[in-house]
């Protein structure tokens, strides 16, 4: 059996870390930022600290990250730079952890892109590589890495929930899970159900509604994603990630509708 979802998930909110106070008065109850242009994982510490004090002084937790990688920093095909890699990462979850962060989501489209004749089983392979050897860097941050099918327009490497849980189960490491995005789902017309069968490995939430546009102004079926993961005993967070038309306007009202959909879900 499942065990019990809490009576509401954390709503948080995709964003910039110059967004924090806006974010923090629409009601949220996290910022997820990026990681590349957050983090600077490139950048010694040094030039990190500045950014290092910001964040110890948001008025709002940061729980998550996204960006993850940068484009430049390829994980598949003939030249990939593993020490660079190595670092990178290590500096990453060091500098995630020290602000409280959870979750890093590992999308980064242009990172794992398979290259023009690439074979794709090669690219899957250099993908669970990277992951096998993230994973006990982030097991010792106490992050968890959280894996993110995108859809093909963005991604020509793992565009589903079950693929990003094949992958997950061939890492075979606790760190290392997986994210639902609702609106990548839509666009690809994958079953909402793929959650269900992914479980307990579901480690992370996006949302977003039609047109990639505020939750709660379109048709996509939040109530139907929430009614799956609140089954399955969904603990973790749940960060809307979208193009906001009027955020002062829009995001109080789709912070409300998602926790009103969860209540009802």
């Amino acid at each position: 059996m499942p065990s019990s979802a809490p009576s509401t998930p954390p709503i948080g909110c995709c964003a910039n870390l110059h967004q924090v106070a806006t974010v923090a008065r629409a009601g949220f109850d996290f910022i997820e930022l990026p990681v590349v242009h957050t983090l600077m994982p490139d950048a010694d510490g040094d030039a990190f600290a500045p950014t290092l004090a910001e964040l110890e002084a948001s008025p709002l937790p940061v729980e998550s990250f996204n960006l993850f990688l940068p484009g430049d920093l390829r994980l598949v095909g003939p030249d990939v730079d593993h020490e660079r890699i190595h670092r990178y990462v290590h500096h990453a979850m060091d500098r995630a952890a020290a602000v409280g962060g959870k979750v890093i989501v590992f999308g980064s489209a242009g990172a794992r892109r398979v290259p023009d004749g690439y074979d794709p089983d090669d690219a899957f392979g250099q993908v669970e590589q990277f992951l096998a050897e993230a994973a006990p860097v982030a097991e010792r941050f106490g992050v968890t890495l959280a894996i993110e099918p995108l859809n093909r327009g963005e991604s020509n490497l793992l565009n589903s929930v079950p693929e990003a849980a094949d992958l997950a189960q061939a890492v075979h490491h606790p760190h290392v899970r997986v994210l639902a995005d609702l609106y990548h789902m839509a666009v690809e017309h994958e079953p909402l159900d793929h959650v269900v069968a992914a479980g307990n490995l579901i480690a992370h939430v996006h949302v977003a509604d039609t047109g990639r546009f505020a939750p709660g102004t379109g048709d996509y079926d939040t109530l139907g994603l929430f009614r799956r993961l609140k089954a399955r005993g969904y603990a973790g967070r749940v960060a809307i990630e979208c193009t906001w038309r009027d955020f002062d306007a829009e995001a109080p009202t789709a912070v409300a509708f998602l926790r009103e959909t969860w209540a009802c879900a």
